[in-house]
C-alpha cells in the first residue's frame, strides 16, 4: 500500500495565509481499479490562484491499469498538494512528444505550460497586440508577466514592466524590457508610468488590480485593450470589496475649472483626467457656477489629504476604475481564464512557446524549493513576491 502525503486546508484564509491554515495528513491509498493509474508528484506548481482552486503538478505514472497511461508516462495533473494520487485518466495531459531533451521537464508547469499559455492568449488574443504598440505589464518578473513582456518584444512592441524589487527590475532589463521600474520605490506611480511612455499605453496586461490598475487605466490610449489576468493586490483583502469610484490625479490641483453633470456628488474632468468630487474632502466655499445646458462650470478649491483614500479620507483599498475613463477612452477590458483555449489552438501555442524557448527567444527563470513539506512556505513566499520567475516545489 502507498502512503500519500497531502496538505489540506485546516481553516479558510482570513487575510494573508499563515501556517495555521494548513495541515499535513498521511493516508493509505487503496489498490487500483481497472482504468486507474497511480501518480507520484515530481514538481508542484505554486501560483496565486491556488487560494481558490487545485494546483497542477508534474507527475509520473508509477503503476497503471489504464493502457492509455502505462507506467513511466509523464503527465500534468490537477492533483493539488499531494505526493501520490489515483486518477482514472480524465484530465491528465501527457508531455508533448516533441519535447526537446534540453528543456527541463518543470517548464511544463511554467513557460511551456499554464503560465506561458496565459501570457500567450492574454496578449495575442485578448489584447490583440500589434507591432509598434506600447504594452504595460505588472508583476512583470513573475511566471506570466515575464513571458508577456518577451512575447510583446517578439511582436515588435515597446514594453514597460513593473516589479517589486531592484533585483527583479535588473532581470526585466536582461530580458529586453524597454523600461522597468520598482513600483515600491518610485515616488509616484503615476509619474513613473508617464515617464516610461508619455503617449500612454495601447495594451495593459493586468496581474495586480487595485490602485495600480486604476493608475494605469487612466493613462490608456483611446481604443486601448486591457487583459485582466489576476488581482494579486486584492487576494489577501479582508472585509467586503469597496464600491464606487476614486479620485485620481488631483495632486496640485487648486482653483481649477471642473465640469460636473448634475448636483451634489458627481464626476468631474480636470485637465482631461477624471476625478470624483465629494463634499467631505473638498472645500467648496465660494463656488462659482455658470449654467450651460445640463453641464455646469465650477471653480473649486480642493483640499485633499492624498495619504488617505481621496473620497472617504480613510484607508480602504482603492476601488476602480472610473467608468468614465473606460467610456470616453473607448477602452476594452476583458477578464479571462486560460482553459478557454483548447484543441488545436492550445497545441499551436504550446509549440510556439516550446520553439521560442528552444531557440533562446524566450528566457525563463525558476524559483524552486525542494521538499513536499515546504508547500505552504512556498505558497506564502510567492504571495509576498519572494520568487523571481516561476515558483515550483520539487516534491
Amino acid at each position: 500500500m502507498v502512503q500519500a502525503k497531502s496538505w489540506t486546508l485546516k481553516k479558510h484564509f482570513e487575510g494573508f495565509p499563515t501556517d495555521s491554515n494548513f495541515e499535513l495528513k498521511t493516508t493509505e491509498l487503496p489498490p487500483l481499479n481497472n482504468g486507474e493509474v497511480l501518480l507520484e508528484a515530481l514538481f508542484i506548481s505554486v501560483d496565486p490562484y491556488m487560494r481558490y482552486c487545485l494546483s497542477p503538478q508534474f507527475s509520473i505514472v508509477v503503476e497503471s491499469k489504464n493502457p492509455a497511461f502505462p507506467a513511466g508516462t509523464i503527465v500534468v495533473a490537477l492533483s493539488g498538494w499531494t505526493s501520490h494520487s489515483i486518477s482514472d485518466g480524465n484530465g491528465l495531459r501527457k508531455l508533448p512528444a516533441e519535447w526537446p531533451d534540453k528543456l527541463p521537464l518543470s517548464l511544463a508547469l511554467g513557460t511551456v505550460g499554464m503560465p506561458g499559455l496565459t501570457a500567450y492568449f492574454g496578449l495575442l488574443d485578448i489584447c490583440g497586440v500589434k507591432g509598434g504598440e506600447t504594452v504595460m505589464v505588472n508583476a512583470a518578473a513573475g511566471a506570466v508577466g515575464s513571458v508577456v513582456g518577451q512575447i510583446a518584444k517578439l511582436k515588435g512592441c515597446k514594453v514597460v514592466g513593473a516589479a517589486g524589487s531592484d533585483e527583479k527590475v535588473a532581470y526585466l532589463k536582461k530580458l529586453g524590457f524597454d523600461v522597468a521600474f520598482n513600483y515600491k520605490t518610485v515616488k509616484s506611480l503615476e509619474e513613473a508610468l508617464r515617464m516610461a511612455s508619455p503617449d500612454g499605453y495601447d495594451c495593459y496586461f493586468d496581474n495586480v488590480g487595485g490602485e495600480f490598475s486604476n493608475t494605469v487605466i487612466s493613462q490608456m490610449k483611446t481604443f486601448g485593450r486591457i487583459a485582466i489576468c489576476g488581482a494579486i493586490s486584492q487576494y489577501n483583502r479582508t472585509g467586503p470589496c469597496p464600491q464606487g469610484i476614486v479620485l485620481l490625479n488631483v495632486g496640485g490641483m487648486d482653483k481649477r475649472k471642473i465640469h460636473r453633470y448634475g448636483d451634489g456628488v458627481g464626476t468631474a474632468v480636470v485637465s482631461s483626467q477624471l476625478v470624483v468630487v465629494d463634499n467631505s474632502p473638498v472645500d467648496q466655499k465660494g463656488v462659482e457656477e455658470t449654467e450651460g445646458g445640463a453641464w455646469r462650470t465650477s471653480t473649486v478649491s480642493l483640499t485633499v489629504d492624498m495619504s488617505l483614500d481621496p473620497v472617504t479620507q480613510t484607508n480602504p483599498p482603492f476601488p476602480g476604475p472610473p467608468p468614465e475613463v473606460v467610456i470616453y477612452q473607448q477602452l476594452r477590458m476583458e477578464g479571462f481564464i486560460v482553459t478557454r483555449w483548447q484543441g488545436d489552438v492550445r497545441q499551436k501555442a504550446l509549440t510556439d512557446l516550446m520553439n521560442w524557448v528552444s531557440e533562446g527567444k524566450i528566457q525563463y527563470h525558476e524559483y524552486m524549493l525542494e521538499g513536499f513539506e515546504k508547500m505552504p512556505a512556498a505558497f506564502m513566499g510567492m504571495l509576498k513576491g519572494e520568487n523571481l520567475g516561476k515558483a515550483i516545489v520539487k516534491a
